[in-house]
């Protein structure tokens, strides 16, 4: 029952936010340079993109920790625990930063805890590929999460 409730959670979730154009990593932020940050502040969301804090919070609920957290975590709350399970994107968990393909990507692996398959690590598109290697879809987090249960 709770497998069924967390389905239809992800498809209503999936059903308002997933746009597929969204998680398009575009080339120049799938190879930026290891450790180049910028000091701009992340552009708020555009309607239909998803930021990470609502990654983080479907996350927990797919995963089933939603019950080790207080009624409506903050973000903080939401990441501490994917971090405690071993699960954050390359850069750390950003509350208002937009999901890219490459962090979508990442955390999926971790949540299937198969993050030592991935032969690079270090290299964004090697989470992408591995994905892709075992035929998980990337083009939407709803297509994605189905594989985390």
């Amino acid at each position: 029952m709770k497998r069924l409730s967390c389905l239809v959670l992800l498809v209503l979730f999936c059903s308002v936010w997933c746009v597929p154009s969204v998680y398009s990593a575009d080339t120049k932020d799938v190879k930026a340079a290891p450790g180049a940050k910028s000091n701009a502040p992340a552009p708020a969301p555009k309607s239909g993109q998803v930021t990470q804090c609502e990654l983080a919070r479907l996350l927990i609920n797919v995963l089933g920790l939603a019950r080790f957290l207080p009624p409506n975590p903050s973000c903080q709350q939401c990441f501490a625990i994917l971090m405690d399970n071993g699960i954050a994107p390359a850069d750390g968990w950003v509350t208002d930063k937009v999901v890219n393909k490459a962090d979508l990507a990442r955390v999926i692996v971790m949540a299937m805890k198969k993050q030592n398959e991935v032969t690079n690590p270090n290299d964004p598109r090697a989470w992408i590929d591995y994905l892709r290697s075992i035929g998980v879809p990337i083009d939407t987090i709803g297509e994605s999460m189905e594989f985390v249960e």
